[in-house]
């Protein structure tokens, strides 16, 4: 299977490199995925980043409860050992209830009106991927005007302004279990830091910006 893999790979790349070549135009979701694109063909791209509808990702009445959300598949890639890791230190008297919305083969369908209830009853929504490309979670997260705390990599550096719309953190369970405990002593702190990213989002990730954006760099071709 490997050196199947390994053959009909390089077939596949040629293709797409041909096809590439052929666009006036490339776009992508991130500038960490545009300098990934340039890196491996050499072509410029346009960044144009997703948005968020913040008619449905608002925030809604209720309490927040004791709980962490992470929304990803249970898997290595997406940093779920990193989340397990940062409950087991936290002392059980106050570790919160880590929610997984998971949308892997099999799990049940979970609809953007209750995600929207998922973040807006959560503490912080953890954001863990190897270098995400873009990620749209935290943008609804911050939507809900819930704080994320997220690894320092990928595409999360775009979209949480660290110490002020969230946390961008080493990856090391460490530092997420300290700044757990110390969010769950400074409910203000989340109030206040869930404030401004929804401000955030609003001014630099919603649908129509987007469209704009699109439209715009197509108006020019």
């Amino acid at each position: 299977k490997r050196w199947y893999e390994l053959a009909t790979r390089r077939v596949r790349k040629s293709i797409d490199q041909k096809n590439i070549s052929c666009a006036a135009r490339l776009f992508a979701n991130s500038q960490f995925t545009a300098r990934s694109v340039l890196r491996t063909v050499g072509r410029a791209v346009t960044t144009c980043h997703l948005g968020v509808d913040t008619r449905v990702f608002r925030p809604l009445s209720g309490s927040r409860k004791n709980q962490i959300l992470f929304v990803d598949q249970k898997d290595t890639i997406s940093g779920y050992d990193l989340a397990l890791k940062v409950l087991s230190l936290i002392p059980a008297k106050f570790r919160p209830k880590l929610e997984i919305l998971s949308f892997s083969q099999g799990s049940p369908a979970v609809s953007p009106q209750k995600m929207a209830k998922y973040y807006s009853s959560s503490l912080v929504t953890l954001c863990t991927s190897y270098n995400e490309p873009f990620g749209l979670s935290p943008i609804e997260s911050m939507a809900c005007s819930t704080p994320v705390m997220a690894v320092n990599e990928g595409g999360y550096r775009e979209t949480v302004v660290d110490g002020v719309t969230g946390w961008l953190l080493p990856r090391d369970p460490r530092a997420f279990a300290a700044k757990i405990m110390f969010l769950q002593k400074h409910p203000e702190v989340v109030a206040r830091t869930g404030k401004a990213g929804r401000r955030h989002v609003i001014k630099n990730f919603t649908w129509p910006r987007h469209a704009r954006q699109l439209e715009n760099a197509l108006h020019r071709l």
